[in-house]
């Protein structure tokens, strides 16, 4: 008789079985971490089903359905990001879903051609940089981020006309 170190635990068979299991594990596991990555601002990509319904309710009523949504929770909301033409767009939820506000960028080249034309002539010289809409679905405000010579500033347009609203020294120039 053999001693008992002779003998195998596992048959061939068995040992492939087990390195096929952990391996599938180990694929199951890695996808679903790649399905919940971080973005920029280091929160967790949403699935659908972790997304306030009334959020996502009034999102496909109000927005554009047909873009690529991803949504993330931050600490007060439920933010859908996405990029409609040259802007990119986020709009947040209130944790109970209800709507709260929608920000907009896109550059100087999607602005009003009245208002740029204002802005050119009450700062000659500037270049446009940026333009950040806000917007609570009834009223809009623009702030619009200027290069002008040795000073980057927001302006914040409204119907009482553009005021400067920071005015900050440009290191790099």
């Amino acid at each position: 008789m053999k001693p008992a170190i002779y003998h195998r635990r596992f048959t061939a068979i068995g040992i492939r079985f087990l390195n096929f299991l952990s391996l599938s594990v180990m694929i199951f596991l890695s996808i679903n971490a790649h399905g919940q990555r971080p973005d920029i601002n280091g929160f967790a990509v949403l699935r659908m089903n972790e997304v306030n319904s009334h959020a996502a309710r009034h999102f496909l009523s109000h927005f554009s359905p047909t873009a690529t949504v991803k949504w993330y929770q931050d600490e007060q909301h439920y933010v859908a990001s996405f990029k409609e033409g040259d802007s990119a767009d986020r709009v947040y939820y209130k944790t109970n879903g209800n709507f709260d506000y929608c920000l907009k960028y896109y550059g100087a080249e999607a602005l009003d051609r009245n208002l740029k034309s204002s802005v050119l002539e009450k700062f000659p010289g500037c270049q446009i940089m940026t333009i950040t809409e806000l917007t609570d679905l009834e009223k809009k405000n623009l702030f619009i981020k200027i290069k002008d010579g040795a000073y980057i500033r927001t302006l914040s347009c409204s119907n009482e006309g553009i005021e400067t609203v920071e005015n900050i020294k440009n290191g790099g120039s």
